[in-house]
């Protein structure tokens, strides 16, 4: 079987990842997200509230934008009965005693995150790789890769009381990681994209999905608030709903997704039919949505 063989793609939520299903409920757990104040951050906080998780905190470099998002999914939060606590923290996940700060705080608390979400990311300079300077190039990589590193180690050498219960990690990717061509002209989100992502499958060979769940998706084409801002509009692409990869998020953090650990998919991929097709392409090929180099693996050699 090949992706070729997947005959659902779907563009808006659907009941297998609905937060609202009983085996998806997030109670007595809490999810950080970064980048969760607006755009899809924002619709994967929901998606949590949803799930009635325990406490979603919400991480942004701007204090305005934390308070209004805060705001927004708490007046959500009582109005549909979800128990869940929002909170805020400010925090730029590119600044490495920015983030330091972040973590010892929340463990000064007593707080145990179970599921980190990855959602910000720099989009990158709009500019060729030998035309930018080399702190803007690098500049994508301190938000892109160290930001994944920083926050991936800190989330898993947690301490504190519940630390022993199993974590989830969440990373939205981008399927420009492979499909350069649709942003040409911002070279560096590519590449730098593609370092997170290969880092973290690395650290899912590492860990097992019973200590530390991996899940790594691209979101999709979505239409919100920061795609108007950019000038496009409802007919510039078909967009897909934002409750796709909000509620893929709370599926992905379930045991449910364990078979997708440290593998690259899609959130518009019906996950039904993406089991079926991951239990027979692992067996034929153990490096299966997994970063490389096109036309080589271990079974080709160098030859």
């Amino acid at each position: 079987m090949t992706l070729s063989a997947l005959k659902k793609v779907h563009k808006k939520s659907y009941p297998t990842i609905s937060p609202t299903r009983p085996e998806l409920q997030h109670e007595n757990r809490t999810v950080l997200i970064t980048g969760g104040n607006r755009g899809i951050g924002l619709a994967i906080a929901r998606a949590f509230v949803e799930a009635r998780a325990e406490r979603v905190i919400i991480v942004s470099r701007r204090h305005d934008a934390v308070m209004a998002a805060i705001d927004k999914i708490a007046k959500e939060a009582k109005d549909n009965g979800s128990p869940t606590i929002v909170e805020g923290r400010i925090c730029n996940i590119a600044d490495m005693e920015s983030t330091s700060s972040l973590w010892l705080a929340i463990k000064k608390e007593g707080v145990h995150v179970d599921t980190l979400v990855l959602n910000a990311a720099s989009l990158g300079v709009e500019n060729s790789l030998l035309g930018a300077g080399l702190d803007e190039v690098w500049g994508e990589y301190e938000t892109n890769l160290r930001a994944t590193i920083d926050f991936t180690r800190w989330f898993h050498r947690q301490k504190q009381q519940g630390a022993k219960r199993r974590k989830a990690l969440i990373s939205l990717s981008t399927s420009v990681v492979y499909e350069r061509h649709y942003v040409p002209t911002r070279p560096s989100y590519a590449i730098t994209k593609l370092a997170g992502t290969d880092y973290l499958q690395q650290v899912a060979l590492e860990v097992s999905p019973q200590e530390m769940q991996i899940s790594i998706f691209s979101p999709g084409i979505i239409w919100n608030d920061l795609a108007a801002e950019k000038g496009f509009d409802e007919s510039t692409f078909p967009w897909d709903d934002e409750s796709l990869p909000a509620h893929f998020s709370v599926w992905a953090a379930s045991p449910e997704a364990e078979f997708i650990h440290g593998r690259f998919v899609w959130a518009a991929w019906d996950v039904e039919e993406l089991k079926a097709l991951m239990d027979d392409g692992i067996k034929k090929n153990p490096r299966f949505l997994l970063a490389g180099i096109e036309g080589l693996s271990a079974s080709t050699g160098s030859t």
